[in-house]
């Protein structure tokens, strides 16, 4: 088991953002989190990753609670990609892909044979050898994505925690970037829960979705049984056709 959250409760004011969510994610799921704005995704995710210590209830990551790492032990397991990477200096895509190895530093300064070994390794599985030499704020939005993701790879984590990680690119790249991921989750066996308006992307890729609404789980299964009419104007909103997808799986195609 990857994680254990028990009635999980958050707010950055005294407005709960999440309110009383238990989840549990097992080792080797690709699990997608999706919901409208302001319900508290990518609080959750966030407080999966460690990045907010004080929460009621209990966040368990592979049978330890969360709060009990220390974080480099914590960036070891656990690699977080956000929505966007700001970055002023002109560092190549090595450059940054080999900041995924700050955890495992200690007093040295130079790189060793495994930094090496493991920033090859991120570049092949995200196809960025090309990119190496480039340097990152010169890319485009996809390439830019792809070399953050392979710096969350260098970490060699357990678990990849994904934010909106395509939100700003367009169809061909995003379609590109969740098969990495796919790939991944399938050669890897890597655990990744990642955070989409997509929910297209998500039932395409992911083996499971979870919904929130109102800082809640509204529902929580493989996509088939969360992608309903009901589940959706309850969701979104929205009403929407719901199609069978060649191949197997829903697409949705909301209506006017």
């Amino acid at each position: 088991m990857s994680y254990r959250i028990e009635h999980l409760g958050f707010g950055y004011t005294d407005q709960p953002v999440i309110s009383d969510v238990s989840l549990g994610i097992g080792a080797g799921e690709f699990v997608t989190i999706v919901g409208p704005n302001g319900v508290g995704k990518s609080t959750l995710l966030k407080l999966m990753a460690g990045l907010m210590p004080r929460f009621d209830g209990s966040i368990h990551f592979q049978d330890q609670a969360i709060g009990d790492y220390s974080p480099p032990d914590l960036a070891k397991r656990i690699a977080f990609v956000p929505q966007e990477t700001h970055v002023v200096f002109p560092f190549t895509s090595e450059e940054m892909i080999r900041m995924g190895r700050l955890p495992y530093r200690s007093s040295f300064l130079f790189d060793s044979a495994d930094d090496d070994d493991c920033v090859r390794r991120a570049l092949d599985l995200t196809g960025t050898r090309d990119l190496a030499e480039k340097v990152f704020t010169q890319m485009s939005g996809g390439e830019k994505q792809r070399v953050v993701l392979a710096s969350a790879l260098a970490q060699t984590p357990d678990v990849l925690l994904l934010d909106e990680p395509t939100v700003y690119l367009d169809m061909k790249h995003q379609l590109h970037f969740y098969e990495i991921l796919t790939r991944l989750n399938r050669q890897e066996n890597m655990t990744i829960v990642a955070v989409t308006h997509d929910i297209n992307l998500a039932a395409r890729h992911s083996g499971r979705m979870v919904a929130l609404f109102e800082g809640g789980v509204v529902a929580d299964g493989p996509p088939d049984q969360v992608l309903t009419p009901e589940k959706l104007y309850e969701v979104f909103g929205i009403r929407a056709d719901i199609i069978d997808r060649p191949g197997g799986g829903k697409y949705v195609i909301p209506n006017a």
